[in-house]
């Protein structure tokens, strides 16, 4: 039987979910089962900033040295949430992608060749995220749903805990 890949998908507060979700999913899948963890560091807030200053008659791109400081920023940012990730899911490979979350996942299933995406519907923002409707589903999960080249596991909130004895 060949190896299931998982392409389990950060969101900077998720790797709790994600690393339960696999502990309690595939307990016995031992050496068949490969987990790769990633992090896209998005560059869309960046073309944000930049056409806000436009708007306030300022010159669109930050200085080259601001710009770099953010990239940097982003990069150390991704590394923590890749390590803190780690933590749940040991002998993860740890893989970071920049550009549009949702096709840096797709594109990542793709070459790395996931058997399955695993991702959170939505972020909770403040501690409250819809847990039904049609909010519940982000972008970045919509776009994945709608065009992975392989099956996806979408995840909402926390599993509930296991109680010893509960059949």
């Amino acid at each position: 039987m060949s190896a299931l890949r998982v392409l389990c998908c950060l969101d900077g507060v998720n790797a709790e979910v994600l690393g339960q979700a696999l502990a309690r999913l595939w307990p016995l899948a031992g050496d068949r089962l490969r987990v790769g963890l990633l992090y896209v560091i998005d560059t869309r807030p960046l073309g944000e900033l930049e056409r806000r200053r436009e708007r306030f008659l300022r010159p669109p791109h930050l200085p080259p040295v601001r710009q770099e400081q953010l990239r940097q920023a982003e990069r150390e940012t991704a590394q923590e949430i890749l390590q803190e990730a780690a933590r749940y899911v040991s002998g993860a490979e740890l893989l970071q992608r920049e550009g549009k979350a949702e096709q840096e996942i797709v594109r990542c299933a793709q070459e790395w060749g996931a058997s399955l995406i695993m991702l959170c519907a939505r972020s909770p923002r403040n501690g409250h995220g819809p847990e039904q409707g049609p909010a519940s589903v982000g972008h970045v999960a919509r776009f994945v749903l709608d065009h992975a080249g392989c099956p996806v596991l979408l995840l909402r909130g926390m599993l509930p805990s296991e109680t010893p004895g509960a059949s």
